[in-house]
């Protein structure tokens, strides 16, 4: 596959370049792809030492070990941000970063706090405020 062919000129570059980085424009021209899927290449065998099969590239699922806000955010993390949440649903952004360092020691972002609220939960549960006209008005 055209995956291998990348990955194989990349390491005779690199060779070639005494381990130093080759040059990404070279090696996209000589097998024919972009630059973006060469570093992508690049990234894997950097990461893993090899190119990756299609079936064993990461996929992005909220709830398991290699999702969204996995890297940053442990179990015990994510049970003190819902427990926060439970405790004072009006909080901003900003005290769940302060308190989740203060119980774990944890430094997220304020990004990072949100995107637990938009993904990991089953439901929607972002910060806007609900629509305040009442359902019998029309």
């Amino acid at each position: 596959t055209k995956k291998l062919e990348v990955a194989s000129a990349y390491s005779t570059e690199r060779d070639a370049a005494g381990g130093k980085r080759p040059n990404i424009t070279a090696i996209a021209q000589q097998c024919g792809v972009s630059r973006g899927y060469v570093r992508k290449v690049e990234e894997e065998l950097n990461e893993f030492g090899r190119a990756l099969q299609h079936d064993e590239r990461r996929k992005h699922n909220s709830l398991s070990n290699t999702g969204l806000c996995s890297e940053s955010l442990s179990n015990e993390d994510m049970f003190v941000i819902y427990q926060l949440y439970l405790d004072e649903p009006s909080r901003t952004r900003s005290s769940y970063v302060d308190w989740l360092h203060y119980f774990t020691g944890t430094v997220v972002s304020e990004m990072t706090i949100s995107r637990f609220f938009n993904n990991a939960l089953p439901h929607n549960g972002g910060f806007r405020r609900p629509n305040l006209v009442p359902f019998d008005k029309y």
